[in-house]
């Protein structure tokens, strides 16, 4: 074998050298590559763990034991529409909150009504403005009627005064004592603007009645025997739901605020239906003449009234006046028709669905009457209430 030369033998070591060098970057590279792409394949792994297998679904998330109270059994807890379920205890701070804020949406709908150039818009602003001065001046005593001063309703009465509206003469009537400009308000002049309707034609027997004159009071109850209706606008209050600033309100809201005006409608004041039951029992045993007014003022209670009370009230005259059963027997059955549709309901009257109820009911006893509404309502299979 021949032996390396000096210089081939240092030459061959160098390049030895050099191969262990490049081996050695070599095997640094590949496991920085290495390392590099274990992180991407760890968090894959773990993406692909975390989604559970068919048979693991069962048990994820896992259960877990909730102490609180189910309110949805508590017979103290009520559900309100956009609230959830609260305390029903007349003392808790919500329902003092959520009364006033009807009464501020209220507020907002005065000025559009006053800028009306409608006559009873106008007087339902001035209106509902005084009421709404007065609910925020309590009674001093417990179970003190709410009074409102009579210089409130001034206003009011100047406009109807004016006005040839009858709807609108009628609010500022029903509100007003003689007092001012009320004093210049009068039945007789109610009637003359509605000749037809007989509630003013009820309030003027009932007049002279007081000032003990029978011939005066034959002459009214054989006007209001020929109406074609009997109206005594009830509905008139609940008007103000109609506006804008109501119809776009929060549920909750709008229904604080018609819960003021229902307060304000059934406050109307009725004619004195004991005149009428009393003159119509002398009826029975007097002369034909007013027997036949009795009959005719049953019909126009039983079947022209816009109002429940109204029903009532002709199936007592109709029987004074000497009606058939079967005729008797039909009003009579549409009275507790209407009177099963009125049962409020009990269990959740501030849901969203009872409110929407509850806006429908009012929204047609405003436009229509209450016998309407609680027809339309018995047909829809409603509770208003």
């Amino acid at each position: 074998m021949t032996a390396l030369r000096p210089r081939e033998s240092a030459r061959l070591v160098w390049w030895l050298v050099l191969v262990l060098i490049a081996v050695v970057i070599l095997v640094v590279v590949l496991f920085q590559l290495r390392e590099r792409g274990e992180p991407t394949r760890a968090a894959e792994r773990g993406a692909h763990d975390l989604v559970p297998s068919k048979s693991d679904t069962g048990g994820f998330p896992p259960p877990f034991p909730d102490a609180r109270p189910d309110l949805s059994k508590r017979a103290d807890y009520v559900e309100v529409c956009g609230v959830g379920r609260i305390p029903s205890e007349p003392e808790d701070k919500f329902w003092p909150e959520y009364e006033e804020s009807g009464r501020r949406l209220l507020e907002k709908t005065a000025p559009t009504l006053a800028a009306s150039r409608n006559d009873l818009d106008r007087a339902l602003a001035l209106y509902v403005t005084a009421m709404l001065v007065a609910s925020r001046d309590p009674p001093k005593e417990s179970g003190e009627p709410q009074r409102v001063s009579d210089e409130a309703f001034q206003p009011l009465a100047r406009l109807a005064v004016a006005t040839r509206d009858p709807e609108a003469y009628a609010l500022a009537f029903h509100r007003c004592r003689p007092f001012g400009a009320c004093a210049q308000l009068s039945s007789a002049h109610w009637a003359q603007l509605e000749p037809d309707n007989a509630v003013p034609w009820l309030h003027e027997a009932d007049l002279a009645q007081l000032r003990n004159d029978p011939a005066g009071v034959d002459a009214a109850l054989q006007r209001a025997s020929k109406a074609r209706k009997l109206e005594p606008y009830m509905g008139t209050p609940l008007r103000p739901m109609d506006t804008a600033a109501v119809r776009s309100a929060p549920p909750l809201e709008a229904n604080a605020a018609l819960g003021f005006l229902a307060g304000l409608a059934a406050a109307t004041p009725f004619p004195n239906l004991q005149l009428v039951t009393q003159y119509c029992a002398q009826a029975a045993k007097g002369a034909a003449q007013r027997k036949q007014v009795c009959s005719d003022l049953a019909e126009v209670f039983a079947e022209r009234s816009t109002v429940l009370l109204g029903i009532t009230i002709g199936a007592k005259l109709g029987e004074q006046a000497g009606w058939p059963s079967e005729r008797i027997a039909p009003v009579s059955a549409r009275m507790k028709a209407l009177q099963q549709v009125q049962a409020p309901d009990q269990t959740n009257p501030y849901s969203c669905a009872a409110l929407e109820r509850q806006r429908r009911y009012f929204a047609d006893f405003a436009r229509l009457g209450e016998v309407a509404a609680a027809e339309r309502a018995a047909i829809a299979g409603q509770q208003p209430k």
